[in-house]
């Protein structure tokens, strides 16, 4: 009986280190799992943290562009002032052209007319 008693002891021995052992692999698989999150967790971090940068970097790209649409559209708009006035300039310039050439008209008519009636003076005396 005594030597059953002693192989049922080792036996119930080997059971338990065969307990700790699964428990020790179960413990390292978890620390490895928790590792491995770990790595994920610090990865998704970074890619966070580069994403946040990326939407600073365009909220100071799209400010940037607001200013330059800005100064374009100031620029548009001194442009069309501008153009408004030359125009004018352009028809009160023509205007003012069609006004010298009938007055030189008139000029030339008159002196023709001055010049005619000196040479018919002439001629009858």
């Amino acid at each position: 009986g005594g030597g059953g008693l002693g192989g049922g002891g080792e036996g119930g021995g080997g059971e338990g280190r065969q307990l700790q052992t699964q428990q020790l692999q179960a413990l390292q698989t978890n620390e490895r799992e928790m590792a491995e999150r770990e790595a994920g967790i610090t990865s998704i971090q970074r890619a966070v943290n580069d994403v946040s940068e990326i939407f600073q970097d365009l909220a100071l790209l799209v400010n940037e562009q607001g200013t330059q649409i800005d100064n374009i559209q100031t620029n548009i708009e001194t442009a069309a002032a501008s153009t408004t006035r030359g125009v004018r300039e352009l028809v009160r310039a023509d205007a003012s052209q069609r006004r010298q050439r009938k007055r030189t008209c008139c000029l030339m008519m008159c002196v023709l007319v001055i010049i005619l009636i000196i040479v018919l003076a002439i001629a009858i005396h």
